[in-house]
């Protein structure tokens, strides 16, 4: 598959077994330095074939910063098809999971006409941070919600080359990725375009306690325990990713905090719950809200 940007080799998958995996596809530039605390920007051009091996093929946001990649799957005969398109966004608290947590294997043995597209999205700090300090000092806070929709944004612009169609994308999510959603729907008090054509959402997470005063208190405590007085975002920057991690977590264990995206006055003018009851959002189309009633069993071992 060939973009303005890249071409694309499937990683896994043959026309026998009806599918083909494009692993590891550069949705975003890697969000270091500048980057970090910055909404994404769109990636730069790729001059070699990406067959999927950027990255290992579970990267994760948890772990390492350049891991703004999806996974698309799509059937061996998409092309052309004009196919509709399942946009996956996966659960873990806003601290952990990835691309690779669910995949479409069991999906795909049912039915053959779609296509699953699966974005990883910044988490812990760096996809949280929040607060009136980092903003003012022309820092993006929610930069998950900002990475999601711009997962979108690539999938409305490319996927005709995979064989899908960008007016049919059915956004789909669990726990904190069943929130997302929910944000992007409401997202800038519902002044924005709709981005998908209906949602299927279970157990989105509730987000108490969503003030920026707390997103506040918890950003500067993290950057005292980094040496950046004062919660200065160009010494935030600059500090290594593991270190900022560490403490980042260190914190949120002494202080009981929750990540999760907060009221920013900007993409999150509102928790979700008050701008859905307020009827602040962009979205008209099919919706099914639905509860997991075991959700705890996908973070226990069998037995």
């Amino acid at each position: 598959v060939t973009l303005d940007y890249c071409t694309l080799a499937p990683a896994a998958g043959n026309g026998s077994i009806g599918y083909y995996k494009y692993q590891n596809v550069r949705f975003a530039a890697v969000p270091t330095g500048d980057l970090r605390f910055a909404k994404p920007q769109w990636p730069p051009v790729e001059k070699a074939i990406n067959n999927g091996s950027l990255a290992e093929s579970d990267v994760d946001c948890a772990s390492t910063e350049d891991c703004l990649y999806m996974d698309v799957w799509a059937p061996a005969n998409a092309q052309g098809r004009n196919l509709p398109v399942m946009l996956w966004t996966y659960g873990g608290g806003f601290t952990a999971g990835s691309k690779s947590q669910n995949t479409p294997e069991g999906l795909f043995d049912l039915s053959k006409d779609f296509i699953f597209v699966a974005p990883n999205y910044r988490l812990g700090f760096t996809g949280l941070a929040n607060g009136p300090s980092l903003a003012h000092q022309g820092g993006t806070p929610n930069t998950a919600l900002w990475d999601v929709e711009h997962a979108f944004k690539w999938v409305h612009k490319y996927i005709s080359a995979f064989g899908g169609n960008p007016d049919e994308i059915t956004a789909v999510g669990f726990s904190a990725g069943g929130s997302m959603p929910l944000f992007q729907m409401t997202r800038f008090a519902g002044h924005a375009e709709q981005l998908f054509r209906r949602a299927y959402i279970m157990s989105p997470g509730f987000v108490p306690g969503a003030g920026h005063e707390h997103g506040e208190a918890f950003y500067q405590n993290v950057s005292k325990a980094v040496g950046c007085t004062g919660g200065d975002l160009d010494c935030l920057r600059n500090v290594a990713f593991t270190n900022l991690t560490d403490a980042a977590n260190d914190v949120y264990e002494a202080y009981d905090y929750q990540f999760q995206p907060r009221v920013d006055g900007d993409f999150v003018a509102d928790t979700y719950e008050a701008q859905l009851y307020q009827k602040h959002f962009n979205f008209s189309g099919p919706l099914v809200i639905s509860h997991e009633q075991h959700e705890a069993n996908t973070g226990t071992d069998e037995g």
